[in-house]
């Protein structure tokens, strides 16, 4: 597994490319589901698996005011 911290780490992930695109703070079974099916879809067509997540949560820009939950900081050293 690679850790990516930031977009132009991306670049070593070469087309063709399947993403999970998710704020995933904690894996539950959605985030498995998600997760899984791009795995799937990877393994189809013989492309690469990423999982990209967000280190704020969208909702800390949708609105500011209100601080969002989130289930477990998000750690790059989570392995």
């Amino acid at each position: 597994m690679e850790i990516i911290t930031s977009l132009e780490q991306l670049h070593s992930f070469a087309a063709p490319c399947v993403v999970a695109l998710g704020t995933f703070d904690g894996l539950h079974r959605g985030h498995l589901d998600i997760i899984g099916t791009a795995k799937q879809e990877a393994e189809h067509t013989g492309a690469k698996l990423a999982v990209f997540t967000f280190s704020n949560h969208p909702l800390e820009w949708i609105n500011p005011e209100q601080p969002a939950y989130r289930h477990y900081p998000c750690r790059a050293d989570r392995r």
